[in-house]
């Protein structure tokens, strides 16, 4: 669209390059390759996510919604802080209640950074997490869930289902 992308984020591509990973092979770097340097220009100077609307984690894969200038990312921005129902669909390991709701604070751990964890420390952000079971398989081995979360704390979902003992 003139002023949005929508694209189908594959596992294995992280959304904007960082100092932990050298890989190139991000989206914000197809975009500014796409779209040429004026792409990363529209938006605040130093910005490391030009246009991405919201983040996935990058060993997920689904609908990515990217601006293409600043007044449509701050418009999506706000629509989606405040208003946007979030949907997730994820294979679980093992049988899960019919439904379930997890309100527990989530941070970084202390000893991993790259890790995040639930804890009840001051630093730790509230996070609230709803899922129903849909579908499990026949051997009772996996559960898909939908999932709904109503905060957007990094890697929620993961560390959510894992904390209450259903890896992702």
């Amino acid at each position: 669209e003139e002023d949005f992308l929508l694209i189908n984020k594959p596992v294995g591509v992280s959304i904007h390059p960082s100092d932990s990973e050298k890989s190139t092979e991000t989206v914000v770097n197809y975009l500014v390759h796409k779209f040429g340097e004026d792409f990363s220009e529209t938006f605040e100077e130093g910005t490391v996510r030009p246009g991405i609307v919201h983040r996935l984690d990058k060993v997920t894969s689904g609908a990515l919604l990217i601006a293409k200038n600043v007044e449509t990312l701050r418009s999506f921005q706000s629509a989606w802080h405040s208003d946007t129902e979030k949907i997730y669909y994820a294979v679980v390991k093992g049988t899960t209640p019919v439904r379930g709701s997890i309100k527990a604070s989530i941070m970084r751990d202390p000893q991993n950074r790259q890790r995040m964890m639930v804890s009840d420390s001051e630093k730790a952000r509230p996070a609230h997490t709803d899922f129903k079971r849909v579908a499990q398989t026949q051997d009772c081995k996996y559960s898909l869930l939908e999932v709904k979360i109503f905060t957007g704390r990094t890697h929620q979902v993961r560390v959510h289902l894992s904390a209450i003992g259903f890896a992702i």
